[in-house]
């Protein structure tokens, strides 16, 4: 499989070129899935969802400290 050479040093190289162009192609796979992923759930809803369950939170640590 892949590029072969009799010397083993070349076959190395080759490899390691193969090897560093599929993880080149897979970031960039990476990165357009989570764009997609950006561009679907959209920051406005992370935000109000972050500030409502930060609400919760402070209400219930409110409550916490009354009752003592």
């Amino acid at each position: 499989m892949g590029v072969t050479s009799p010397y083993p040093r070349e076959n190395i190289i080759a490899g390691n070129y193969i090897l560093a162009d599929m993880q080149a192609y897979l970031d960039k796979r990476y990165r357009q899935q989570n764009k997609e992923i950006l561009i679907r759930h959209s920051p406005g809803i992370g935000e109000c969802f972050f500030v409502f369950k930060y609400s919760i939170n402070r209400k219930n640590k409110k409550i916490f400290i009354r009752g003592l």
